[in-house]
């Protein structure tokens, strides 16, 4: 059950948790390291979805996901694809990623190719996202 209640309330996802036999997937709207470390002292989530984006970057998602994984908890990466999955490929507990970026595929250059449920990163230097016509957004 992917983020049942409102984002912080970990006393309550904790209580969710062990009223269900679903698990519970949290952390896509935490915005740093702190709220998923507070999600797992708290026994709140069963996976953890943290967004590169969202959490402060690179190095802050992999403390994210040693945290989980120290925790004994997978981690499902929230959005952005392309990056997410070249992070998947260093941390042993990504089951999967979570896939549903159409709208930022219309944008780049070469979106990821899903075929067969697996994703392939790609072999540009770097995390390989490449904006196609990215100067139609440019503000002047």
């Amino acid at each position: 059950m992917e983020e049942p209640l409102e984002k912080g309330d970990y006393a309550a996802l904790s209580d969710l948790r062990a009223a269900i036999d679903v698990p519970v997937a949290t952390g896509e709207n935490f915005y740093n390291e702190t709220q998923f470390r507070q999600a797992i002292a708290a026994d709140a989530v069963d996976v953890l979805q943290p967004d590169v984006c969202r959490v402060g970057g690179v190095t802050p998602w992999l403390r994210v996901a040693e945290a989980a994984a120290t925790a004994g908890l997978p981690v499902s990466p929230h959005y952005v694809e392309p990056i997410h999955v070249h992070l998947a490929c260093t941390v042993p507990n990504v089951p999967y990623v979570e896939h549903h970026s159409t709208v930022l595929d219309r944008v780049l250059a070469s979106p990821l190719a899903l075929e067969d449920g697996v994703f392939t990163p790609s072999k540009e230097p770097g995390h390989g996202v490449e904006f196609e016509e990215i100067e139609r957004f440019q503000v002047e």
